[in-house]
């Protein structure tokens, strides 16, 4: 799922972990789900920063509002990554009009849905499809490499801090760094 955010200032991260038993390695029981979980988890990366697309050497896809306007987009991507291990443009998807929801309530992925489980559909957008402004298979894939021409780059790391739901959660918006540079930015002008 892609999400286009129209508050680029801001990263919101929630990460929710399921308590797993592992399968054994050889013929036993299944080992217990970790008793103490961690209070941080940090998960590492690479950020770009990509030129909006009204500039010089600017990139197609970025500063642009889509047909429907900024929020969840569904489907334009292939579900198993590239053979390069970076996610592949399909395009066709659509906009999330209102959420999918298992039986119980809680928020699931519209590729989870199942009605014979008393799940509940969601809805899309107006349009029958929609590829959330980006503009084609060639330009989604230079969100995932370095290109000079549109781009510059560098490993980040980013602290998830433990609720007492489970989950992990890093907001750009409490984050002491992030908060001092009024959002998150965490390459720019580079």
């Amino acid at each position: 799922m892609l999400f286009r955010n129209p508050n680029p200032g801001r990263l919101l991260l929630v990460v929710c972990v399921a308590p797993l038993a592992l399968a054994p390695l050889s013929s036993g029981t299944p080992a217990a789900p970790e008793a103490d979980p961690p209070e941080t988890i940090t998960l590492t990366g690479i950020v770009r920063d990509f030129k909006e697309r009204t500039k010089p050497g600017g990139h197609p896809d970025f500063e642009r509002q889509p047909a429907n306007g900024f929020g969840h987009y569904c489907n334009n991507l292939q579900p198993i990554l590239g053979e390069d291990k970076k996610p592949v443009f399909k395009g066709g998807g659509f906009k999330l009009g209102s959420q999918w929801r298992d039986s119980s309530g809680r928020n699931i992925c519209w590729r989870l849905y199942d009605p014979s489980k008393g799940d509940l559909a969601g809805s899309q957008s107006a349009l029958s499809t929609d590829n959330g402004g980006i503009q084609s298979a060639a330009s989604f894939a230079s969100w995932f490499n370095d290109d000079l021409s549109y781009n510059v780059s560098q490993a980040l790391s980013l602290e998830l801090v433990r609720q007492p739901n489970g989950s992990y959660v890093f907001d750009s918006q409490t984050d002491p760094a992030y908060k001092a540079l009024g959002g998150f930015f965490p390459i720019e002008n580079a």
